[in-house]
């Protein structure tokens, strides 16, 4: 059997003839059962070493391409039921031209931290300092629900930033918001119905369908969520974000909260899911206390993550549950493997325990507002009869342009641009567009020295 080789090709000549060989036994020429020649006679005929041949017959047989059968050699595998693979371009062929990924656009739609204030230095002594303990137990597996350092580091935390009461057996950590609704759910299997924000935050839409939930979409004021249409429509949960709710950025007031929690109570169960996404960044006053901490019954389950405040990258999500939940948690998984790594919850055990993110969260709104009253200057002194709200809080403001424009070309025109630009109309769980069009504008990730520059050619765009 003559195959073609070239010498002079910087690919190994035993991958050379595992391709030859393959590409025959998948297109047929080489069929079920068919016999290879010896390793000795192949080897002779092309004028290759015999290890070589070796080499080529044995990453065929790891592939389940053929087998040896002993004393008489080897041959061809029943390999129908394999997937082919596209072929790779062949050598000196160019590759199709690259489309702008979306990665590479400037998305407003996200309120990812700015890189220049994530503390670097911080986390590489503490990364340093734990890997130089040598520690057996940075190499093993942790609680299920999560390193019990970091979620004792939590319960401080949280009590003191947020008004949440939680145990550290309370607290489950997850890599993500979604991850932990997949373990949540399931323990809720009895509900049917779920109330949403509308406008709201519809990419775990999905997932509530996934599980067999009923969405019910709740229209939002600017003092939160529709109350008669809550209790019109009684829910059997009601996903919420009440200390700044996305995307309007509205502060449901107290009575509100109060009326809300006391409906909750009317049906043992009911549960409200709180997620408090970004609340830390209040720029006046003091952050506004999370809605489970006027909760006296239970009935809260409260979510949060490290996404905006830290990095996404951190991969560190957590939730609270009530007392009963967190006992049905535990039966419902009593052989769930912990899903973070062990050294990073040592870190970031120890950035909190130490006050560091205390400290990080203070100066980051000192930034950030910084930039947000960037923003808004720029805005009134470009169109002072601008309407924009949910600016007291948060990493995103909507403002309402004073001149109409079109949604569809101004978001095709900032593509064009490599901006990603969303509007009120997206976050709605109807199709129907309001009017007048509200723009969305996450600024946490945009230069300071960019925004001026970002909202006159925005403003450009609208014309």
């Amino acid at each position: 059997m003559l195959i073609p080789l070239n010498p002079h090709s910087s690919t190994p000549l035993y991958i050379q003839v595992y391709q030859a060989l393959k590409g025959r036994i998948l297109d047929n020429s080489l069929p079920y059962e068919s016999k290879l020649p010896s390793k000795r006679h192949f080897a002779q005929l092309n004028g290759i070493s015999q290890n070589t041949v070796l080499k080529a017959y044995e990453q065929l047989m790891d592939e389940g391409y053929i087998y040896a059968h002993e004393r008489r050699g080897y041959f061809v595998s029943d390999v129908k039921h394999h997937f082919i693979l596209e072929a790779s371009p062949p050598e000196n062929q160019p590759l199709p031209a690259e489309t702008k990924a979306e990665s590479d656009l400037l998305d407003l739609s996200r309120s990812n931290p700015d890189p220049e204030l994530f503390p670097f230095d911080q986390f590489r002594k503490l990364y340093q300092k734990h890997l130089n303990t040598k520690e057996a137990n940075l190499l093993g597996a942790t609680d299920a629900q999560g390193l019990l350092s970091l979620r004792q580091a939590l319960v401080s935390y949280l009590q003191e930033a947020r008004g949440v009461p939680a145990t550290a057996q309370q607290i489950v950590l997850g890599p993500s918001t979604q991850a932990l609704l997949q373990l949540l759910l399931p323990l809720l299997a009895h509900q049917e119905s779920i109330g949403i924000e509308n406008p709201g935050y519809h990419r775990l839409n999905p997932l509530f369908k996934e599980y067999g939930l009923t969405l019910i979409p709740l229209t939002v004021h600017e003092d939160g969520i529709d109350l008669a249409e809550v209790m019109s429509y009684a829910p059997d949960l009601l996903f919420l974000t009440p200390s700044h709710q996305f995307p309007t950025g509205s502060i449901m007031p107290i009575e509100k909260r109060l009326d809300l929690l006391h409906w909750v109570q009317t049906n043992p169960e009911r549960y409200i899911i709180e997620d408090d996404y970004d609340s830390e960044f209040k720029y006046s006053g003091i952050p506004v206390p999370a809605l489970v901490s006027l909760d006296q019954a239970q009935r809260v389950i409260y979510m949060g993550s490290f996404s905006r405040n830290l990095a996404p990258s951190l991969r560190l999500s957590y939730m609270v549950l009530p007392p009963k939940l967190i006992e049905d948690f535990q039966a419902h998984y009593p052989y769930l493997a912990p899903s973070l790594s062990t050294l990073e919850q040592y870190v970031l055990a120890d950035y909190i325990q130490s006050g560091k993110l205390e400290r990080h969260l203070n100066k980051a709104r000192s930034f950030y507002k910084k930039k947000r009253d960037a923003l808004l200057h720029t805005i009134q002194r470009l169109d002072p009869e601008a309407i924009i709200s949910g600016d007291q809080a948060g990493l995103h403001i909507l403002f309402q342009p004073s001149i109409a424009f079109d949604e569809g070309q101004v978001r095709q025109k900032a593509l064009a641009n490599g901006v990603k630009l969303t509007f009120l109309s997206d976050y709605r769980f109807q199709t129907e567009r309001p009017s007048p069009s509200y723009i969305f504008l996450s600024f946490s990730a945009v230069a300071m020295h960019e925004i001026e520059p970002l909202i006159e050619q925005i403003y450009q765009w609208l014309a």
